[in-house]
């Protein structure tokens, strides 16, 4: 049986700071990370920081991106800090992003994006590198026009900034990407993780709608998103 989690079921709210709930459960919270928020304490606004006002043992299973919105998952007890992890290590979870990119690719456009990736230790910019790790990053372009197109993403291996350096790659950077495209393209890096998929008691899905996307284009193309991210595969 697969279970599918889309609306907001709470918001945990500290002053000006939001952070809109997809599932809380006992072992662990599906969020979605709004843009401009660090995951750990690296600056401020920082999720992990915010998230421990309300649960002292909140810890993140993994990072988005500081300009990067969206969903993240974060164990709250013993248990989900112990296999949300292993379950991405294992490589388990399924992870869908979409992105407004610049340039128009052709609708239903699509393939794999398999180029080496080199992640320097000063953690600042990657790159394509023949000496980098492999990478693999599955893209399906949704809508194209005005200069502009959204693309979906899967993420087959975990590199930094994999989505952004494999799109600017490709020849189609991100918009607003201050660091592998044009910041001032847009008002924050377009980019949001929209769909997690993993296998806890039954199948379960998280969706979560990019905010500048509007409620039509997302009724639209939620199905696909809804399949391919439990399928973790556009096919």
């Amino acid at each position: 049986m697969s279970h599918i989690y889309q609306k907001n079921v709470y918001v945990f709210q500290k002053g000006e700071v939001c952070v809109p709930a997809k599932f809380v459960g006992h072992e662990f919270l599906a969020l979605s990370k709004p843009s401009g928020m660090s995951t750990t304490y690296s600056r401020k606004p920082s999720l992990l920081a915010h998230m421990r006002s309300f649960y002292s043992t909140y810890s993140p299973a993994h990072r988005l991106d500081v300009g990067t919105s969206g969903l993240i998952l974060g164990g709250i007890n013993p248990e989900g800090r112990s296999f949300l992890p292993k379950l991405f290590r294992e490589r388990s979870i399924s992870k869908l992003y979409l992105a407004s990119v610049q340039g128009n690719l052709p609708e239903g456009s699509g393939g794999f994006i398999d180029d080496s990736i080199d992640s320097p230790k000063d953690g600042l910019k990657s790159s394509i590198s023949n000496s980098g790790k492999p990478s693999l990053t599955e893209y399906h372009c949704l809508t194209s026009e005005k200069g502009s197109s959204l693309v979906a993403f899967l993420i087959h291996t975990g590199r930094r900034h994999q989505i952004r350096v494999h799109s600017t790659h490709l020849g189609y950077p991100i918009l607003g990407d201050n660091f592998y495209g044009d910041e001032n393209s847009a008002s924050r890096l377009m980019l949001h993780c929209s769909g997690v998929s993993f296998f806890y008691q039954d199948q379960m899905t998280c969706m979560d709608q990019p905010p500048w996307i509007e409620n039509h284009t997302w009724a639209e193309i939620f199905p696909f998103l809804a399949d391919s991210v439990m399928q973790n595969s556009f096919d």
